[in-house]
């Protein structure tokens, strides 16, 4: 008989947080972030072109107001 020290530990089945999407309510105050004029290549020199963009959002708060802040990363 196994003695309870062998014996293995139950642990409790914890859900992974997720977060939510802001609601669609506050004004939305949006920044492009480009990048700098004249950017080339550094491998071939050519112009660079846009294959995607990263849209982050973060909740602000001005006195007495909310917005959210959407950032833009072409």
């Amino acid at each position: 008989m196994a003695s309870p020290a062998e014996a293995p530990i139950a642990r409790p089945a914890t859900a992974t947080p997720k977060r939510q999407a802001l609601p669609a309510e506050p004004p939305r105050v949006t920044t492009v972030h480009e990048p700098a004029s004249g950017c080339t290549c550094a491998t071939c020199a050519t112009a660079l072109i846009k294959i995607g963009e990263h849209v982050s959002e973060k909740l602000a708060n001005t006195p007495a107001t909310f917005h959210v802040e959407c950032h833009v990363y072409p």
